[in-house]
């Protein structure tokens, strides 16, 4: 199905040439006139020598759009394409829109026009939101676009892609065009060859009213054309309007099908609105299928015996004497009209009796055509045209043309009339708006005053005549679109090779009275069951006599009788009829008779238009309508049966019927239509009750709380009737996601966080449904989590390691914790604990890990690898060793230590209990400076970075004080008159003790004596002065000394010695001494005196 509006063709082939050639027909004021809303074959054209500015513009995107609720029911009645443009140069401009989707189910055409000044600009076009909402078809929807200037050449194209729109969001129209709609052919007169191609238009209407429906058949190529138009009253629910296309028209094209045919539905209830197009293709008919064009019988004017008002006016009495040509009797004209004909030796007065038309409007119009010479050839200037009435390009609402065949176009002569041009007096024409004597309410008439002369003809003459032209149809009423023309109708221009045939009456004279005739037989309104119907008649004439009789049959070809003919047997096809006998004298004064007969061969035609073949119902209580009718005798009676059982009468004008009571299951329901020829038609139709709703469970997600923002739904549905639709599925009362009923899962994206509602409904055929619904919870964000202790790389001392954490989840909340220790199987831990102690955690590294699960199953981990150390280091005092003696104030103490697990991390170290000193954990010694005298105990504790502790200590005595000795005897300086002596001496040592003694004599090699020895006798010495060196060495290495000298002389002359004083020394001595007393002296005797 192709949806449009805007009496724009709804096809994709429809060329950007044509689109502009419809918007320039449709909007130019000129007097051409489009038939029924569709494109004419070309834009008529005036001529003139006014130049209209063009204007300069191009689009300036991006563009725009918004739905428009116009009676606040909250659905949108249009959908606006505000258009950006740039205007360069000001003028007239036209914005056309054409609005489908990517596959032409939806095509929609509009065009908005304006006045544009310089500058920025926006054109909004409008859609109709109706023709949307029937489509079906969701947005985005793109809307091509056409920038015409004033003389409707295109000066930019463009295009826009609108919102996402639902249908669902536009409002229903009052009506709208269901596809598909079914063809066929129609044989009206029984010779097999149909007079009509009827296309029955189905159409969903929502408010009942008058509606109708315009058609457009063509082939690809438009070279054949065919409009009409029909029209109906319709109810609310499932309607049917035929919309029948001249036969004679397609059988002259030579064109076979399939043919296209556009139909556009209006609501008329009002003023017209557009409701929609849509497009459908016939069956492959052959153009030989179609019955041809009966002759062309041509006008007889009658002799104007009363001269009438040209005032637009029919009064009685004024136009009696006239010829009258019932317009509507021609195929397709749509406007119930009257031509009326009469003329005498100078003028040619006509009128149109437009009785269908009982609305005035402005445009309104009527025109006459001639054809001087009625030869079909467009002579330069000899082919006459009068127009009357608000069509534009129509000055003064009358106005004179002539044909230009240089152009080939109408020129315009004169408006209004001039009488100062040649043959020009008496011309006139009015158009008004009364009661005449066919139609007491209030109507259309035109009436016109043409000089013979001006034609170039005269009485008995033969006039090329057409009621309407290139320039306008016979009579127009815009206000309907309906139309009535002569010789036929064609809903456009016809060419002049096309008029028929006007008759002129003689000048009159002599016998000027006519005949008198009466039709015997049959009565009026007489029913014949066949084709053959006898007509008797009376007639009489007092002057010149009876000449001839013709008779016709709906104003046909006449078959001309003797005078003395009185009866004649025709053969008439179904439908109504008039026959008529026309009595001409001999002075060519003639008088008519006609009776209405009606022939009905044909059985009624029956259509069932709800409710669909196989149709399922959810109620026991079933309509079903119905088109009935029969194009001759009419309808006598319906007869409504179900399942076989007795039948209901119904009068011939019902359309409906409710079955109430039904049962489940399978219903035919048989009608039968009669006609009032006895003629009947049966249709039936079969649908299915089930009241039993189908049945839906909600298998997943359950109630609760779900982890992600991509919801999976599945669920079970089933029906027993008719079976599964389909399935909505919705959330939180949004629009609901269509599914086919054999959907049993869906996944809904973007869900938030949050409380939610999710509901599946399933529909069956019947469109009972049932709905399961669960609430649920989306926690789509993750937990925090943080391990506070350890800290990552943290050494512990303890195999009872107490994890602590922070964890939090705003939405749903935390469920439960799992911690595990090296990948290990977790432990579940309750919500709102914070802690948790592994125990028997062997030495070594290792990695703890904390998961924190929400109510909604997300999850996050953190962990922390630290290491356990519970063994304590190693350590070992190298030195000093226990109980060592230390000579120095500075004592150096080393170790050796180690840890296989966590490494030293530092050690300490104090003297006696005191404060202990940090030392790095790479040291291996430590000095005490400044450690008196005495034991002194030093401890030194390593320590491992898990905090395990190993001691070690050594006690030490510091001695840094050298022992005390003195020699007692022998005497320094002592002589010892033996061979041996004995050193006395006395020696102590108040903090390590005297370790032992040394004793040297004349620095010999040294006797070790104990630490308690206090002299020592040394022998054999020899006779002169010895040293003698004692040293006392403390425990802890301090040393003194102490040196004696004395001298031992075993001499018996020395004084020393046994002698004592008498010994040789002792003379020498003596002699010595007086040897130097006797020098002094001599040495002083000589000495001089002073002076």
């Amino acid at each position: 199905m192709r949806v449009a509006e805007g009496g724009l063709r709804s096809g994709v082939d429809l060329g950007i040439g044509v689109l502009v050639l419809v918007l320039a027909a449709a909007v130019a004021l000129t007097p051409s006139v489009l038939g029924a809303g569709f494109p004419s074959r070309g834009p008529a054209r005036v001529s003139s020598d006014a130049v209209v500015p063009a204007g300069v513009a191009t689009f300036n995107p991006p563009h725009f759009d918004s739905g428009y609720d116009a009676n606040g029911n909250g659905l949108f009645d249009f959908l606006l394409v505000n258009v950006s443009l740039s205007v360069t140069v000001a003028g007239n401009f036209t914005v056309a829109g054409t609005l489908h989707d990517p596959g032409y189910i939806l095509y929609l055409n509009n065009a908005t026009s304006a006045f544009l000044p310089v500058g920025p600009a926006i054109v909004t076009v409008w859609f109709q939101g109706g023709a949307i909402y029937a489509s079906g078809v969701d947005g985005p929807y793109t809307v091509d676009l056409l920038l015409l200037n004033e003389t409707y050449s295109i000066i930019d194209t463009g295009s826009h892609t609108t919102q996402a729109y639902s249908h669902l969001a536009f409002d229903p129209p009052p009506a709208f065009m269901t596809p598909p709609h079914p063809d066929s052919g129609e044989d009206t007169n029984g010779n097999g060859l149909f007079d009509f191609l009827n296309v029955d238009v189905h159409v969903q209407v929502n408010v009942a009213g008058n509606y109708t429906v315009s058609g457009f058949l063509h082939n690809a190529n438009y070279s054949l054309t065919v409009f009409n138009t029909a029209a109906a009253a319709l109810t609310v629910g499932p309607a049917s309007i035929r919309v029948p296309f001249s036969g004679p028209l397609i059988n002259e094209s030579g064109i076979d099908g399939p043919y296209i045919v556009e139909l556009q539905l209006f609501a008329v209830d009002g003023t017209p609105v557009s409701l929609g197009s849509n497009t459908t293709t016939t069956q492959a008919y052959n153009h030989l299928a179609f019955d041809g064009a009966p002759p062309v019988p041509p006008i007889q004017s009658s002799p104007a015996t009363t001269i009438p008002m040209i005032d637009g006016t029919i009064s009685s009495g004024e136009w009696d004497d006239a010829t009258r040509v019932n317009l509507t009797a021609i195929a397709g004209n749509t406007l119930p009209a009257y031509l009326l004909v009469k003329n005498n030796a100078t003028m040619l007065y006509m009128a149109y009796d437009a009785v269908g038309d009982t609305t005035m409007t402005a445009d309104d119009a009527a025109s006459l055509a001639f054809d001087t010479g009625n030869d079909g050839v467009g002579s330069n200037g000899h082919e006459d045209q009068f127009v009357q009435g608000g069509i534009g390009g129509n000055p003064s609402n009358q106005s004179h043309w002539v044909f230009n065949s240089a152009s080939g176009l109408w020129s315009l002569e004169d408006a209004p009339y001039n009488p100062n041009l040649p043959n020009h007096a008496g011309l006139a024409s009015a158009w008004g708006f009364g009661a005449s004597p066919a139609l007491g309410a209030d109507h259309r008439m035109y009436d016109f005053a043409i000089p013979l002369a001006l034609l170039v003809s005269g009485p008995n003459q033969t006039l090329g005549f057409f009621g309407g032209s290139q320039q306008s149809p016979g009579v127009v009423d815009f206000a309907t679109f309906q139309y009535s023309l002569w010789p036929k109708f064609a809903g456009g221009p016809i060419p002049l090779a096309e008029y028929g045939d006007l008759i002129l009456a003689g000048a009159g004279g002599g016998d000027t009275t006519p005949p008198t005739i009466s039709i015997n037989t049959p009565a009026p309104g007489q029913l014949f069951p066949v084709g053959s119907v006898p007509v008797n008649w009376s007639a009489s004439d007092v002057g010149t006599g009876l000449d001839h009789f013709e008779l016709r049959v709906d104003l046909g070809t006449p078959v001309v009788l003797g005078p003395d003919v009185t009866g004649y047997t025709v053969s008439l096809a179904d439908g109504n009829h008039t026959i008529q006998v026309t009595a001409f004298d001999g002075a060519n004064n003639s008088a008519s008779a006609s009776v209405p007969v009606i022939v009905d061969t044909t059985s009624p035609s029956l259509s069932v238009t709800y409710p669909a073949d196989g149709a399922v119902f959810a109620t026991t209580t079933v309509a079903m309508a119905w088109t009935a009718s029969d194009a001759t005798s009419g309808l006598d009676r319906l007869e409504l049966s179900l399942d076989g059982g007795p039948a209901t009468v119904l009068a011939p004008n019902e359309t409906n019927h409710t079955f109430a009571g039904l049962s489940d299951g399978s219903h035919t329901a048989t009608l039968v239509a009669y006609d009032r020829a006895g003629h009947s038609t049966t249709a039936a139709r079969t649908f299915v009750v089930d009241t039993t709703a189908p049945t839906v469970t909600i298998d997943a997600p359950v109630a609760g709380w779900v982890s992600t923002r991509s919801v999976q739904v599945t669920w079970t549905a089933a029906d027993v009737g008719s079976g599964l639709d389909h399935i909505e599925v919705s959330l939180d009362g949004n629009p609901p996601a269509v599914l086919p009923g054999t959907a049993t899962s869906t996944t809904l994206t973007g869900v938030s966080d949050g409380p939610h509602t999710i509901v599946v409904q399933a529909f069956d055929r019947a469109g009972s449904s049932a709905s399961a619904s669960v609430a649920i919870s989306v926690d789509a964000t993750l937990p925090t989590a943080t391990v506070t202790s350890p800290t990552p790389g943290q050494f512990l001392g303890t195999s009872s390691v107490q994890l602590t954490w922070t964890a939090s989840d705003a939405p749903s909340g935390i469920d439960h914790f799992e911690v595990s220790i090296d990948g290990g199987v977790a432990t579940t831990v309750p919500s709102g604990t914070t802690t948790y102690v592994f125990t028997g955690v062997t030495d070594g590294s290792h990695t703890f890990r904390l998961r924190a699960i929400d109510r909604a199953g997300n999850a996050v981990t953190a962990s922390v690898t630290a290491t356990v150390d519970v063994s304590p280091p190693t350590l070992a005092i190298s030195s000093p060793t226990a109980a060592a003696f230390i000579r120095s104030h500075s004592v150096i103490v080393t170790w050796t230590a180690g840890d296989a697990t966590s490494g030293i991390d530092h050690y300490l170290v104090s003297l006696d209990g005191g404060s202990a000193q940090t030392v790095v954990g790479t040291a291996t010694s430590y000095t005490f400076a400044g450690t008196s005298d005495g034991a002194h105990t030093i401890l030194v504790t390593a320590v491992d970075r898990a905090g395990n502790t190993h001691p070690a200590s050594v006690t030490v005595t510091v001695d840094a004080t050298n022992p005390s000795v003195s020699i007692v005897g022998p005497a320094a300086g002592a002589v010892i008159s033996a061979a041996s002596a004995t050193v006395t001496w006395t020696a102590s040592d108040a903090a390590s003790g005297i370790d032992h003694i040394e004793i040297r004599v004349d620095g010999g090699a040294a006797q070790t004596l104990s630490a308690d020895a206090t002299s020592q006798t040394l022998s054999g010495l020899s006779d002169g002065t010895h040293t003698v060196n004692v040293t006392v060495v403390d425990r802890a290495g301090n040393a003194v000394s102490s040196t004696v000298s004395f001298r031992t002389d075993t001499s018996i002359l020395s004084p020393s010695g046994p002698l004592g004083i008498f010994g040789p020394t002792s003379i020498i001595l003596l002699v010595v001494a007086a040897i130097i007393a006797a020098i002094l002296i001599v040495r002083r005797r000589r000495r001089p005196k002073a002076p």
